[in-house]
């Protein structure tokens, strides 16, 4: 099976070159953008390019570690539309303020606009390619909320999220 991954970062092209093919047996698909057009817009283009029944997107920052990869792959061949991953956080985080900003975005987010997941901003989404290719086309942003509007627009559309195991 492949998944196509969208990451999102300001890399050479020799080093998106040098980036692995598989990860954990899983191939993946690289596409380089020669221009920064956002989160949004790197997403969509790599989930309209994808080849894959999945496609996903995971941050730079390796927040949330490839080897969570492949048990995300079989819960989207289990029958979940989706699977959202969620960062855990510790009292030794050198950022102690990037963390309570994140906790309080997490839960403003999440009971204003009845998310089914805690992190809807952590950067390891999975979905379904044919369920989520028509929510993506109603997205807007493509800076800093894409993530927390392509959660928001999933679930109106009726998408099965689930949440990774925590990370």
């Amino acid at each position: 099976h492949c998944v196509t991954g969208v990451q999102t970062c300001a890399l050479p092209i020799s080093r998106i070159a040098a980036l692995p093919s598989t990860i954990s047996g899983v191939p993946l698909q690289k596409i380089y953008r020669p221009r920064n057009g956002g989160r949004g817009a790197a997403v969509r283009d790599g989930f309209q390019l994808a080849i894959s029944q999945w496609c996903g997107f995971l941050d730079v920052d390796l927040e949330v570690d490839f080897r969570w990869l492949r048990p995300t792959v079989e819960r989207l061949q289990q029958g979940a539309h989706g699977v959202i991953g969620s960062r855990r956080y510790s009292s030794r985080d050198p950022r102690p303020d990037r963390v309570m900003y994140s906790l309080l975005y997490r839960a403003v987010a999440r009971r204003s606009l009845g998310l089914p997941v805690a992190d809807s901003e952590c950067g390891f989404k999975f979905f379904r390619r044919d369920l989520i290719l028509p929510v993506l086309a109603q997205t807007k942003d493509n800076g800093w909320f894409f993530d927390t509007e392509l959660v928001y627009r999933a679930t109106k559309a009726g998408l099965g999220l689930e949440r990774s195991e925590e990370h």
